[in-house]
């Protein structure tokens, strides 16, 4: 016997994974719902993808002496007292999103 052409899509959903569809004629990607009739002549099927969230990270300028040039000190992803600064980088590309002063 032949497996279904989606077998493997179906178990994952069956396991818990969320499932993306999208037709012939539609781009972009939708979720099943319940109910669902595992269409395999019109739409294709996919595990839906995790994405990364955005990273933070926090930072302070500091001036140690006023004939000096200003530095940046102590980044890190938890948030200090003495931070100023707070940067937000994108998760999936790693990009800088943001930039504040605090």
């Amino acid at each position: 016997m032949k497996p279904h052409k989606h077998a493997e899509i179906i178990k994952a959903w069956a396991d818990g994974a969320e499932i993306e569809y999208r037709t012939h004629n539609i781009i972009e990607w939708k979720q099943i719902f319940k109910g669902w009739s595992w269409d395999s002549a019109v739409v294709e099927y996919r595990i839906k993808p995790q994405t990364k969230p955005d990273m933070v990270f926090y930072g302070r300028v500091l001036l140690p002496y006023f004939d000096s040039l200003p530095h940046i000190s102590g980044i890190g992803s938890m948030q200090g007292t003495l931070d100023n600064l707070k940067f937000t980088f994108d998760g999936e590309t790693g990009k800088i999103k943001s930039a504040e002063v605090l």
